[in-house]
């Protein structure tokens, strides 16, 4: 009997993808031989990157580690304006495009050579073949369906993906998500956990998967632990912009971990900068994306197998600014929800949002409805009141949470009115 499935893995693994890297003049596989024999060699993994740091840099071959560097850090950090500006100089021709969508307040276009792409697909070979999967398995994407056209279908189906939301037509995308045994989900967590509502609402199981790879927005350990019990699958989550594609992943509850060998992050305070060490033609430098990350260690700046203890996300939108000029970051909020799901009842979603006066709404939406209870309630508001700062006041309600039009899910957001 025919095993449709491997059937399906052979023919896009050894004949489709490496096709279309081919035409795309993708040299995949050279860039795949480099990241595995210094991935894991530390000297051979510094040896690399400071031959990167002499040529972005323009420095002599015969130059130290500490010169390079010295020479790199006195560079300006590039922010988005500057790139901006700066791209506008730059000859494409014979690039590659992609374009960011604006999340932190300055939507860009980004453009890479041959080399870049295939380097950033030999990263995201190495994160798959960690879960058990690979670059052309079948692929069941958890996204934002509402701008599906001729030309991203045909796109689906040659990377060998479909394309799911569970917002609407429930059975429709559960018959469809059943009849296609996608190798693995990828996708928005909000979305994936959507799904796990939807199935229990129709009291069905999922289909078997090998792996869940999160991306695009925040979720927490006891929501990767929700994942992973209701699909039996090993979970992940991703971390990576599009000027950089992956950055670090996050294997099941273990801390992140820089996977990319072909950047440098340096830790500035309250924001981080990344360097592309192999975007010659660019040169993203010292670029700040945004984000805020807390490291392991204390060191001058970060490659791949440096573990990442927490990330704060977009320092823009996550910042807590109360009547009185105090602040503290947004994520000390998941912190809370983790210490209510651990003690009291698991929880599903939930969404904070800042309002005048110091108070502040946990909307919580439980995974099991009977949990919906005044006791409960009466509960969460006790451990809210002792994990906040003092002169906040928690108001708790039990409720479906809404996703965003896009299908993303913001866990914070404020009302507050200056």
């Amino acid at each position: 009997m025919i095993n449709y499935s491997k059937l399906n893995r052979f023919i896009y693994t050894k004949f489709i993808y490496p096709t279309l890297f081919f035409a795309l003049r993708l040299d995949v596989k050279t860039s795949w031989n480099l990241l595995s024999e210094i991935i894991e060699d530390k000297p051979k993994l510094e040896g690399h990157i400071k031959n990167k740091i002499i040529e972005l840099t323009n420095s002599d071959c015969g130059s130290s580690l500490a010169d390079v560097e010295r020479k790199l850090f006195q560079m300006s950090v590039l922010t988005k304006f500057d790139y901006s500006k700066k791209s506008k100089e730059i000859n494409y021709k014979g690039l590659i495009k992609r374009q960011t969508s604006g999340s932190s307040g300055t939507p860009n276009t980004f453009f890479y050579t041959k080399e870049c792409i295939s380097n950033q697909m030999a990263v995201r070979k190495y994160a798959y073949r960690k879960m058990g999967i690979d670059i052309g398995f079948k692929e069941a994407r958890f996204w934002n369906s509402k701008n599906i056209n001729i030309k991203s279908k045909i796109q689906n189906a040659i990377l060998n993906r479909s394309v799911f939301t569970f917002l609407d037509n429930e059975m429709e995308q559960i018959s469809k998500f059943k009849r296609m045994n996608a190798d693995y989900i990828y996708g928005y967590s909000s979305l994936i956990l959507n799904s796990i509502a939807v199935f229990k609402k129709h009291k069905i199981l999922p289909p078997p998967v090998k792996a869940i790879i999160c991306t695009a927005e925040a979720v927490t350990d006891f929501q990767i632990e929700q994942i992973s019990q209701f699909y039996n699958a090993p979970v992940a989550v991703e971390y990576g912009c599009t000027e950089f594609d992956i950055v670090a992943y996050k294997f099941g509850s273990k801390p992140y971990k820089i996977i990319n060998p072909n950047i440098l992050i340096e830790n500035l305070g309250n924001k981080s900068v990344i360097t592309a060490l192999d975007n010659t033609k660019l040169k993203l430098i010292r670029y700040d994306v945004g984000d805020e990350i807390a490291f392991e260690l204390d060191k001058k700046y970060y490659i791949a197998g440096d573990n990442i203890t927490e990330l704060l996300g977009r320092t823009q939108n996550r910042i807590v600014k109360l009547d009185d000029g105090r602040e503290f970051h947004a994520s000390e909020f998941s912190k809370l929800m983790s210490t209510i799901n651990n003690n009291i009842f698991p929880i599903h979603l939930f969404k904070v949002v800042l309002k005048n006066g110091g108070i502040i709404d946990f909307n919580i939406e439980p995974q099991d409805p009977s949990d919906s209870t005044d006791q409960n309630k009466a509960l969460v508001v006790t451990y809210l009141k002792e994990g906040l700062p003092t002169g906040l006041t928690p108001v708790v309600k039990f409720q479906s949470i809404d996703l965003n039009s896009d299908g993303k899910h913001s866990y914070f957001s404020t009302e507050m009115q200056s």
